[in-house]
């Protein structure tokens, strides 16, 4: 079991610690008999990048080894993924999976999001659930092609699965 990284500011190559946590959830689907728990939602005031919230990292721990090393089925463990996206006009939709019962955050105004045209230049998205779907555009952006979410060494999440457990970081391209 491990820990992606938490929300942290550095002072120097900001960005870098998004990107850091993107290689860790990538090399976890590639391991064996391995799980991450997220700590991105933990965040002290002085963003330390050891969470005071120890207690909840610990809960988020414990329901991986209570699947994967005691063989509970009683619940999904994992905190919600990006699994797709769809683009129509100018609004991107994204599913995920491991949502529990199902998606909660501001049903008017997600944080996080960021949407890019082709150019790869992300603007700060209007984003809100529609059910257990994000939908996500910008009055700036007529065109989106690419998305992001927590995409910030010190980002602020804004959507959790019914068990608190709160959406990974994610960058996608429409294909």
């Amino acid at each position: 079991y491990s820990v992606q990284l938490a929300a942290y500011i550095r002072e120097h190559e900001p960005g870098k610690i998004a990107e850091f946590r993107e290689m860790q959830y990538q090399l976890t689907q590639t391991m064996v008999d391995h799980q991450m728990a997220t700590s991105i939602d933990l965040y002290n005031e002085d963003f330390n990048i050891h969470p005071k919230q120890k207690s909840e990292l610990g809960r988020r721990l414990f329901l991986l080894a209570d699947k994967y090393s005691y063989g509970s089925d009683e619940i999904d463990p994992h905190s919600p993924v990006f699994e797709s996206m769809s683009i129509d006009g100018n609004k991107i939709r994204l599913s995920f999976d491991h949502i529990a019962e199902g998606l909660q955050g501001d049903t008017k105004q997600l944080g996080g999001f960021e949407i890019a045209g082709a150019d790869g230049r992300f603007v700060e998205a209007d984003a809100y659930l529609d059910g257990n779907s994000v939908i996500a555009s910008s009055s700036k952006l007529p065109k989106p092609r690419h998305i992001r979410y927590l995409w910030k060494d010190a980002p602020r999440a804004s959507v959790f699965n019914s068990l608190g457990l709160p959406l990974l970081p994610f960058k996608s391209q429409s294909k």
